[in-house]
């Protein structure tokens, strides 16, 4: 496993333009356009029903800009159009967008829709959150820009834990590009929390505290209603400073990560002339050296109390080698209870050229959960960890420590973990990062290509491979699975947990190809993609079906 790493998926930049300027017919017939693979959402909320509400009011204020941030998509001469679908009502939001878009949750009573339009590109990736109205024209661009991208491409391999955070009563908050702290629900305007200073991230602690860093990395505590803040100590009354916070659900604290390398690297600087020894032969000049080895880190834990004026407690310490990346692309969380937090890093086994992405760790301990502790075979070791949205479920891959090879996987349930019973599935490589179910009811799994659909809790049917399946993009709809069949990337099927397949909607007249499929109360969100050269390459598509 090269430093290189087995896990980036950069994408080369794309600049978001204009989407009401695109003004081209769904019905232009698609060209060649490359396969573009995406995840499923980690979660569906559905929306309450309830009276129709007025119309999104007009934007409170101009468009955050930052450095290098991308033109935003401007919604607001979009409009809805009626498609011919056998055995379904369907519908596209016309004339389309430049970039992706993923469905982000309904508004409290319904009406509205909300959508990231991002980009990626090889630091990193800025998005915009847009609203379009269901019932009508009333659609909108909210003013914020966050330094993150919510691209399908990257929430298919990484489906990101903390970016942004979700309070169980339904509020999102994060940082903005220009460091400010906000929260909203869907459909409605950001308030700002009035952060002390300029943030990098911001997430919930729980439903009356928020946890930010800034971009000194200092850690704070803020109201959830916004209005009051104060920094983060140590025991001995320091500030107390962090890389990356967990936070989980059910826990008396969040988990603070301090890293620290053991090593100093050396750098590309030409070496000085010096003396060889007799019969050796002379180094050439300016020689560059080796590429840097991979890093041993020592970590601190800190304890970080959900509570005003605690100090933080800790640390408990462990070492790691980094291998791939020093950048977490899916961020680390805390199981329930506190006790047991993920580190996301991509690292190597000790004394192993062979690793895995993430490890389980004691909060109090720093010990690393071992395939010994967890009663497997020797030279088993659990890698490759995941953790359910609802944070009932964890999982990962069973891994030959000599070979590196992934040679099934083991699920449990979180509750009393790791004592709790789990279960191992041998001949399945892997969970798909983003392939729980929203309601917790399964998972689904890979082997190579092929899915695989794990019920939660498991039956004695086990794992079930689903025939007929391209892996991705991937859904779930109540209790099926939605994609699409291999070799028609435009025709969106489900196939249940029997392998019963039921074709839903042909989407070959208008695009090329599904690049994201969401399933939101009784409503079917498909984006779908078509040449650039076309125009708008990324149209929403609204589908009403039968009940699955």
């Amino acid at each position: 496993m090269g430093r290189t790493g087995w896990f980036h998926r950069w994408l080369v930049g794309l600049l978001i333009g204009t989407g009401a300027a695109c003004g081209v017919s769904p019905t232009a017939p698609p060209g060649p356009m490359p396969t573009v693979e995406v995840p499923v959402p980690t979660r569906s909320p559905t929306a309450p029903s309830g009276p129709t509400v007025s119309p999104i009011p007009s934007a409170y204020g101009p468009a955050e800009v930052t450095p290098g941030s991308p033109e935003p998509v401007d919604p607001t001469g979009w409009h809805w159009e009626t498609l011919p679908a056998p055995g379904a009502s369907l519908r596209w939001l016309a004339p389309g967008a430049t970039v992706p878009l993923v469905p982000a949750g309904p508004s409290r009573e319904g009406r509205f829709l909300d959508l990231w339009a991002s980009v990626w590109y090889s630091q990193g990736g800025h998005s915009v959150r847009l609203t379009v109205d269901l019932e009508g024209r009333s659609h909108r661009r909210w003013p914020e820009v966050f330094p993150f991208p919510l691209t399908p491409d990257f929430l298919r391999d990484y489906a990101p834990r903390n970016l942004p955070v979700r309070s169980p009563e339904g509020l999102w908050v994060a940082a903005t590009a220009t460091g400010h702290v906000v929260a909203w629900r869907p459909g409605e305007p950001a308030e700002d929390l009035q952060a002390p200073k300029p943030m990098r991230w911001a997430g919930w602690g729980n439903a009356d505290m928020i946890l930010a860093l800034d971009e000194a990395g200092q850690v704070w505590r803020g109201a959830a209603a916004g209005g009051r803040w104060e920094p983060v100590v140590d025991p001995t009354g320091q500030p107390l400073h962090a890389a990356q916070i967990a936070v989980g659900r059910e826990s008396p604290w969040a988990v603070a990560f301090q890293f620290q390398s053991r090593i100093i690297l050396p750098t590309s600087t030409p070496r000085p002339l010096r003396a060889e020894p007799p019969g050796r032969t002379p180094r050439p000049p300016g020689r560059t050296p080796a590429a840097p080895p991979d890093v041993p880190e020592e970590v601190a834990l800190w304890r970080v109390p959900l509570r005003w004026g605690a100090p933080a407690e800790g640390p408990a310490r462990y070492l790691r080698i980094v291998v791939g990346s020093d950048m977490p692309l899916r961020g680390p969380a805390l199981l329930p209870g506190g006790r047991w937090v993920l580190d996301d890093f991509p690292v190597l086994f000790p004394g192993s050229p062979f690793g895995s992405l993430g490890q389980m760790v004691e909060v109090s301990s720093g010990r690393i959960l071992s395939g010994e502790a967890l009663g497997w075979t020797a030279g088993e070791t659990p890698g490759d960890w995941d953790l359910s949205p609802d944070g009932r479920w964890v999982a990962a891959a069973i891994i030959e420590r000599a070979t590196g090879r992934r040679i099934g996987i083991w699920v449990s349930p979180t509750a009393g973990f790791p004592a709790a019973a789990g279960w191992r599935f041998p001949g399945w490589e892997g969970i798909w990062p983003a392939g729980w179910h929203p309601a917790g009811k399964g998972v689904l799994v890979r082997r190579g290509e092929q899915v695989g659909w794990l019920p939660l809790p498991p039956d004695p049917h086990g794992v079930r491979a689903l025939e007929g399946l391209a892996p991705w993009p991937l859904g779930w709809w109540g209790e099926n699975v939605v994609g699409v069949a291999p070799g028609q990337p435009a025709q969106v099927i489900a196939i249940d947990r029997h392998g019963r397949r039921r074709e839903l909607l042909d989407l070959s007249p208008w695009i090329r190809e599904v690049v994201w499929i969401e399933a939101i109360g009784d409503r079917l969100f498909v984006v779908g993609a078509r040449p650039e050269t076309e125009g708008c390459a990324y149209l929403l598509f609204e589908g009403r079906l039968p009940e699955p």
